[in-house]
């Protein structure tokens, strides 16, 4: 995934053009093209505490589901 794709995902997530470029040139986000393959990630590694997808579509701290090009992300913030 480009950069530049990046950068539309975190606008669709209401970021402003200043956010996105902070959270992506200090590697403050990682966006997952699979969230299902997130929660499995959790799980594999002994981190997961019963989160559905429904609860990242909801929202989550420091998490966010976004739909962009007919596709849905899971953008996972740093503080």
């Amino acid at each position: 995934m480009t950069r530049e794709y990046q950068f539309n995902i975190l606008l669709q997530d209401r970021c402003t053009r200043s956010e996105a470029e902070n959270f992506l040139n200090k590697n403050r986000v990682t966006i997952y093209e699979d969230p299902a393959e997130y929660i499995q990630m959790l799980k594999d590694n002994d981190c997961y505490e019963g989160q559905t997808l429904e609860d990242y579509r909801r929202g989550l701290p420091d998490h966010s589901m976004v739909m962009y090009e007919g596709h849905e992300y899971l953008i996972a913030y740093e503080n």
